[in-house]
Formats: C-alpha cells, sequence, structure tokens
C-alpha cells in the first residue's frame, strides 16, 4: 500500500477512534531506565494511549505518526511534546538525535518495510541508544484467522511471515521469536531480551483475549500473540 493510502487509511480509523491515552499493556513492558531522562523518538505515536508514561519520564519527548488526526488530540493534552507528522521508513531527524527509540503496534504493520524502519531508527540513535517495540506473533495470525488470507503468505515461517495488502489495511509481517532476532541483529542491533506475550497474559495486563472469542474447543491461554523486543545500537 501506498504512503498516501496508507495515511487515508489511518485517517479514516481515527475519525472514529477517540481513547483516552491512560492504560496499556506497553507501559509495564516499556522499562524506566530506557527512557527516563532521555531524549525519546516514538514512532506511530497514535494518540499515546499506549506510551503516555515514557512520554512524561523522557527529558524530551518526540512523537511521529502518519495520520494527523491523532497528533491532535495529543497536541491538545500534551501541548509540551513535539508531533511530527511523518512515517516510519523515512524519518526526519538527524542522525545521532535520540538516546532511545520505543514504537507499539506499529512495525507489524511496515509489512516488509520493518527493514528499513530498522535501518532509519540505527541512524537517529545516538551510540549506546536503544530500541524497543513489539511485533504480532505468527501463531495468533494463524490461529484467529485459518484460511483467510493464509494463502497468500509469503517469506520463511521461521523469519517473517508476510501478508500482502489484501490481507487488512496493509502489508502485515508477522514473526517468531527467533526470526524478530534475526531480523534486529541484521540491522545492526543486539538484542538485549525478547519477552514473549500469550494471549492469557495479554488481558491481565489489559488487553482483552481476541476479543474473550473461543474457536471451536480451543483454548486461547496459550497461544502466543506478541513479541516485545528491547535491543542495543551495535
Amino acid at each position: 500500500m501506498s504512503r498516501n493510502k496508507t495515511r487515508d487509511f489511518w485517517e479514516a480509523a481515527w475519525a472514529n477512534e477517540r481513547r483516552s491515552p491512560r492504560t496499556s499493556y506497553a507501559m509495564h513492558l516499556i522499562r524506566d531506565e530506557n527512557v527516563t531522562g532521555k531524549d525519546v523518538l516514538e514512532i506511530g505515536c497514535g494518540d499515546l494511549y499506549s506510551s503516555w508514561c515514557a512520554a512524561e519520564a523522557a527529558k524530551r519527548y518526540v512523537g511521529i505518526d502518519i495520520a494527523s488526526s491523532p497528533l491532535g488530540l495529543v497536541r491538545r493534552d500534551y501541548p509540551k511534546h513535539l508531533l511530527v507528522e511523518a512515517d516510519a521508513i523515512t524519518l526526519p531527524f538527524r542522525d545521532r538525535s535520540f538516546d532511545a527509540v520505543i514504537s507499539i503496534h506499529t512495525f507489524t504493520l511496515l509489512g516488509r518495510g520493518i527493514a528499513n524502519a530498522l535501518e532509519e531508527v540505527r541512524r537517529v540513535l545516538r551510540g549506546d541508544g536503544s530500541l524497543m517495540f513489539n511485533v504480532t506473533h505468527t501463531d495468533i495470525v494463524a490461529y484467529y484467522n485459518p484460511g483467510s488470507g493464509l494463502a497468500g503468505i509469503r517469506g520463511e515461517p521461521d523469519y517473517g511471515t508476510f501478508f500482502p495488502p489484501t490481507w487488512g489495511n496493509c502489508g502485515v509481517i508477522t514473526y517468531d521469536d527467533t526470526g524478530i532476532r534475526r531480523q534486529v541483529e541484521e540491522a545492526g542491533f543486539d538484542v538485549k531480551y525478547t519477552d514473549l506475550f500469550t494471549d492469557y497474559e495479554y488481558s491481565i495486563l489489559g488487553i482483552p483475549l481476541y476479543e474473550q472469542r473461543p474457536k471451536g474447543e480451543g483454548k486461547t491461554d496459550d497461544i502466543k500473540a506478541e513479541i516485545f523486543v528491547s535491543a542495543l545500537k551495535r
């Protein structure tokens, strides 16, 4: 999907989305020491629903989003933060501008553009800068969408499973733990840790099971849902 079409999709989505930026499992995953007193960039910030704690802890917080609608909400609620309309694969910042980059529920939606996004993140991070983001696990897509889009899978399942733009709003890429580690390391980062979250763990962190819908007689408790990655620029 082109940048303009992606932007139009998210503008339309935000027209019907008005959440209060108060609670999200992400605030439990972004560790204080990685953002407190630092220059922080968030890619795909939306209305700060997932990251308002990190934004408040940062010395300087900059958020970008491809859609302008959520940025208007943030400017109203958090006037001290800098918000920029931009996309993840062409960051409008100088080299070595930030101590940390965070991104919640965005990299998965970049499709194969995740490689370009990682290159850009590495460029804007300082020498010992950190990157924290999450991606959707391949298992949950296969579990909740059997036969729907799976025939269009492209790529190696142990590296990245690519769903073409006909599946959802854009090219979606999902990973297992080995795959996302390989992708991040090839981009010039050292992975500090990856946290794997199941559907059940999501529910107790404040995100509903999808959305509590059982599939046949199967249980969702142990279905892998998301991988949260913490890495350092090499």
